[in-house]
């Protein structure tokens, strides 16, 4: 029996059907198809599948990476018995829904914005001379899956700023990983590590130790670097490090001895001692226990893919998938600089095989944006992941929404909360998303145009006059172009408009015309803002209007009053 045509690798999407052939020789032949769950190393039959061909119905993620291969017999001839090739099974998802798998889309989320800038797929693998077999079938995965995998020796090292994501395997030494790793411990990336003797480092905690197991015992599942899988001891093949006595973090899983081997930080987290300046994760992955298995290579994926991932805002939706990374109300779409039109964040118009929106590439399918992606301050991240963009001390929320409250004064984040309600794309419950405000019309918007508080530089004066006679109260302010004079009627601070005695009282000077007696002792002050920055507005002093009696002079029967001011 020959084998013309093998199985080849099978990509679909979650809960999609997944289909195998194989074309082979033979004038009585018999199939029996074969999974396996452990990277090839075992095999077990499919029951019922016993033809050329093999459908799997609605896959799940539980499926990601099986192997599937048939065994093949000639009825006639005894001796004819071979075996196919072992095809992969692939199970990604289509997170915006627009028919191209993540592994291949160029923009999860299409708002305009490239995965490569959201999510960048870089990987440092920092190991002792070259990789293990069971740490390169971890990299021929992840290269599988797209990513860029850079394996070094720790003599040479790397840069952890240069990379989404930096692993240390247990083999590198610690002390020479740690001298030849820049900014390992203080980069915002991704950092995880199973060498235990970097946990101090990492994580603040005690260094861990290695207790020889293949167990993990898994206690959350509900985590995406444990989701789907069960809750108990589980098998990785060799799961023996492990922390020692550590406190801080998310526990996901457990060495036999009780103590923590698979624990994660987010950006901002306590550590033992200090916080974590990016995503941080421990892993129990080694080879004192004969290397871990297909299983332990799933999960080691999962914590890498995890650490790499950027979630800027902190509310469990990462960037890449995120249609308001930074939770201030504005689109990503809005914010990252293309100006192409949208609706609810994403990008209107058609879209090629690479997933990426052909109004925002320099040709279809070229996947090289044409634009710049927006950084107003020009200084650390762009605008999309930036709550002050314009970083002029008023947040992106109050200015897009002209309103000096609309992050509710207890963080940037448009609304309350850290972080705010959002839906499952990233979008702010309570944001309505409206045009972004241009509050001076200068064609710019007010979060990308940096803006100063009004200031007072002469305050108003007390005015007196007479009755009948006109006055002025005046000041002037920087960096102001709205003005409103105001009266205390004897409870409250009223605003005035034009209309009886008083004009002029959206100006710098409120004039007042023909007052009475009974005008005299009120009391007046003027609040003075900037439409462009709504964060701050200045009240001036008060000030008081006195009303003189006009002066009579009498010469018995004639009566001279003075003229008017």
């Amino acid at each position: 029996t020959v084998i013309s045509n093998q199985p080849s690798d099978e990509e679909v999407e979650t809960g999609g059907d997944a289909s195998f052939s194989v074309i082979a020789s033979g004038s009585s032949l018999r199939y029996q198809w074969q999974v396996s769950t452990d990277g090839g190393v075992t095999y077990s039959n499919i029951s019922g599948e016993t033809s050329a061909n093999l459908t799997i119905t609605g896959v799940t993620s539980a499926q990601n990476w099986n192997l599937y291969r048939v065994y093949i017999t000639d009825a006639s001839y005894i001796c004819s018995e071979v075996t196919s090739d072992a095809a992969r099974l692939m199970v990604t998802p289509d997170s915006d829904g627009d028919g191209i798998l993540n592994t291949t889309d160029l923009d999860d989320d299409n708002d305009g914005i490239p995965d490569s800038i959201e999510f960048p797929n870089t990987i440092l693998w920092v190991t002792d001379g070259t990789a293990s077999v069971e740490e390169q079938r971890t990299i021929d995965k992840l290269t599988a899956l797209g990513w860029l995998v850079t394996v070094v020796d720790d003599e040479l090292g790397g840069n952890a700023n240069d990379y989404a994501v930096t692993f240390i395997y247990e083999d590198a030494n610690s002390g020479t990983a740690l001298a030849n790793v820049a900014n390992m411990v203080t980069t915002e990336r991704g950092v995880l590590t199973s060498e235990t003797f970097l946990h101090d480092d990492l994580v603040g905690a005690n260094q861990g130790a290695t207790n020889a197991t293949a167990i993990l015992n898994i206690t959350d599942n509900t985590h995406p670097v444990t989701a789907g899988l069960p809750l108990g001891n589980y098998d990785i093949g060799d799961a023996s490090f492990r922390a020692n006595g550590l406190v801080s973090g998310t526990h996901l899983g457990f060495h036999p001895n009780g103590e923590v081997s698979l624990a994660v930080w987010e950006a901002g987290d306590a550590l033992d001692v200090g916080t974590a300046p990016g995503r941080r994760a421990i892993v129990p992955h080694s080879n004192s226990n004969g290397g871990f298995n297909a299983a332990g290579e799933n999960l080691l994926i999962n914590a890498i893919l995890w650490t790499a991932a950027i979630d800027t805002d902190g509310d469990g939706i990462n960037d890449y998938l995120d249609l308001d990374s930074d939770n201030d109300g504005i689109f990503d779409a809005v914010e990252a600089g293309h100006d192409q039109n949208h609706t609810d964040g994403i990008v209107n118009g058609t879209y090629g095989a690479n997933g990426l929106a052909d109004i925002v590439e320099v040709s279809s399918e070229s996947g090289t944006i044409n634009y710049s992606i927006a950084n107003s301050d020009g200084t650390g991240s762009p605008n999309f992941q930036e709550t002050d963009s314009d970083d002029d001390g008023c947040s992106d929320a109050n200015e897009a929404y002209s309103d000096a409250n609309a992050d509710g004064g207890d963080n940037e984040f448009y609304t309350t909360g850290s972080p705010p309600a959002t839906d499952s794309q990233g979008r702010v419950t309570a944001a309505t998303y409206p045009v972004p405000a241009d509050g001076d019309g200068s064609g710019s918007f007010d979060y990308r145009e940096a803006g100063n508080a009004p200031s007072i530089g002469t305050q108003p004066i007390d005015t007196t006059i007479c009755p009948g006679c006109t006055g002025t109260f005046s000041v002037v302010a920087s960096d102001a172009d709205t003005y409103q004079w105001q009266r205390f009627d004897g409870s409250t601070w009223a605003d005035l408009t034009d209309s009886g005695i008083h004009s002029g009282s959206t100006t710098d000077t409120l004039t007042i015309s023909n007052p009475t007696p009974a005008e005299n002792g009120d009391q007046y002050r003027v609040i003075v803002s900037s439409s462009s920055y709504v964060c701050t507005v200045e009240t001036s002093d008060t000030v008081t209007l006195t009303i003189a009696v006009n002066t009579v002079i009498t010469n018995r029967r004639i009566t001279y009053r003075v003229k008017k001011n």
